[in-house]
């Protein structure tokens, strides 16, 4: 295996393990868990985490995919719009280039937004038991998204 590729395809699982990872941890322990404390807590927690952790997650999603483009490509098998779209692996890296780009993008413009939504969702009424929460179709769609892209990932190995 030359070099580039090498270097390339190590990059690319490393940032897609750690993507990846991160979305597990914030979807399934992070937000329950936040939801679960006030909403001040939730606030404080929120942006003492605001300044490094939605930049990295969202580059470790752009970088991510940005290396399986050139792997896929510059030192892969995608050579020509003939294997793009006349083989079996050209169609199935497009349909997974084109999942990771719209994960990479929800993430930067939905997710975003849904987090700012659940810092700021507010205390249980009195009388009530349960907060008011944020949707959750944001996070579902993202990990439904995850589950596509890892199952595609799995294909393109043996294809």
């Amino acid at each position: 295996m030359p070099w580039g590729s090498f270097v390339i395809e190590w990059i690319h699982i490393l940032l897609g393990i750690f993507w990846f990872g991160s979305a597990l941890y914030a979807n399934l322990i992070l937000a329950p868990a936040m939801m679960q404390v006030g909403p001040g807590t939730r606030r404080e927690l929120f942006t003492a985490m605001a300044g490094r952790a939605p930049f990295i997650m969202v580059w470790a999603g752009y970088l991510t995919v940005t290396a399986g483009f050139f792997r896929g490509t510059v030192f892969g098998r995608i050579q020509s719009v003939e294997v793009l779209f006349g083989t079996r692996y050209g169609v199935v890296w497009l349909i997974a280039f084109a999942v990771g780009v719209f994960l990479a993008l929800w993430s930067h413009l939905v997710l975003a937004r849904s987090a700012r939504a659940m810092v700021m969702a507010p205390a249980a009424a009195s009388g009530a038991s349960v907060a008011v929460r944020p949707s959750p179709i944001p996070r579902i769609v993202e990990m439904a998204g995850f589950f596509v892209l890892f199952t595609l990932m799995i294909v393109l190995k043996f294809s």
